[in-house]
């Protein structure tokens, strides 16, 4: 029911409110926002909220932090369900690279973007 994003939406905006426009609390709302725009469908607008908070995240911590490969990582699924696979390996690489930085090559999270890169490599229809 997409009244009921729209409630989330107004909650989201009242909440932006409260928070400097470097704060990584607003990064993490933009990035809940973007699972919202994701449910309605919306994949440029959740593109646009993942972009937003990435850019916080690489302001506070820099370009290789675990916070930034989450929002990239999202970004490649949000191309990869749209069908830009291309689009999709490069976000997807992006991720894999920072995850192995920051994280080890025996990480879950490491393993879950090597296989999302596998499969926009591959064309295969996201289903995360």
């Amino acid at each position: 029911d997409f009244g009921k994003y729209d409630e989330v939406f107004e909650l989201y905006e009242k909440a932006q409110k409260s928070f400097g426009k470097k704060d990584p609390l607003l990064a993490l709302l933009y990035s809940n926002k973007s699972s919202v725009y994701q449910r309605r469908g919306d994949y440029d607008g959740a593109v646009n909220m993942c972009e937003k908070a990435q850019e916080i995240y690489v302001k506070k911590y820099g370009p290789e932090h675990q916070n930034v490969g989450i929002t990239v990582v999202n970004m490649g699924e949000f191309r990869h369900r749209q069908g830009r696979y291309e689009e999709a390996v490069e976000l997807y690489g992006k991720a894999l690279d920072t995850f192995m930085m920051t994280l080890g090559p025996h990480h879950p999270s490491v393993q879950q973007a090597e296989k999302q890169l596998a499969d926009a490599r591959e064309g295969k229809y996201c289903e995360y």
